[in-house]
């Protein structure tokens, strides 16, 4: 089956990019929700019969062709929040955070993320007669993360504040990564390297790098417990990257 024109645009994992599906809205606004229980049943018969049906089938395609999460995982894409039905306690605090910024922090925090691709909520095309679902409009970010690079430095901080660092614009994550725990590494003067390929497959990553000292891989997937890796065929340790990401020296 042809994917819809919107998935095909926005190329899957082939440039290892995410995608955020919503509104960047300047802060989170919280409805208050009343406590009698007879609030919620104020209408009248005939403002119920006021409101419009709703045909499943079209809605259930427009969720498709719109690509609303999770329904892009089928076509390789990647969305930041995650697996709306495996809410991880990492995703809820990345959420969080999100909502709780402002807009430039917003976008930052996108950046920061590996999310190149915002389907925000105005189309590019209308809905018409021949494409009646329209085709939202993507704004396509500049200066995003990729999904793993190298660092020559890391920095230990507490995780508690590691969040408020990491995203802050005066941090510069190609230069260092934020850890809970010292890791011994010999420095040279001038550490450079880079990612050459990144291949996934069934609970499994492998990264190829070329660089001329030590230094850092990081990669942008969730941190988890459970993961193992090996460098060169030896066993080493993963570290918490970043709050939400695996280091690997």
């Amino acid at each position: 089956m042809e994917p819809p024109p919107l998935a095909k645009r926005l190329g899957g994992t082939a440039d290892s990019f995410r995608v955020y599906n919503g509104m960047l809205i300047e802060k989170m606004v919280r409805k208050k929700i009343s406590s009698n229980p007879a609030a919620g049943r104020s209408q009248t018969p005939s403002s119920r019969a006021a409101q419009p049906s709703y045909n499943l089938l079209d809605i259930q395609l427009a969720t498709r062709d719109q690509v609303y999460p999770n329904i892009g995982t089928i076509y390789d894409l990647a969305y930041v929040e995650g697996s709306a039905t495996m809410k991880m306690k990492s995703s809820l605090l990345w959420y969080e955070s999100f909502l709780s910024s402002d807009i430039p922090k917003k976008i930052r925090i996108l950046k920061r993320s590996n999310v190149k691709y915002w389907v925000t909520e105005d189309y590019e095309q209308l809905p018409s007669a021949q494409n009646p679902r329209g085709i939202k409009k993507v704004n396509v970010l500049e200066g995003v993360l990729p999904r793993a690079f190298l660092v020559g430095e890391s920095r230990v901080v507490p995780s508690a504040e590691m969040l408020d660092i990491y995203y802050d614009s005066a941090f510069d994550p190609l230069e260092q990564v934020l850890l809970t725990e010292p890791v011994e590494v010999k420095k040279g003067k001038n550490f450079s390297g880079r990612v050459e390929r990144i291949e996934y497959g069934p609970n499994r990553v492998a990264v190829k790098t070329n660089q001329n000292e030590e230094g850092f891989l990081v990669l942008l997937d969730t941190w988890f417990p459970g993961w193992k890796v090996e460098v060169d065929g030896k066993p080493e340790k993963i570290y918490q990257a970043n709050h939400f990401y695996r280091g690997v020296k």
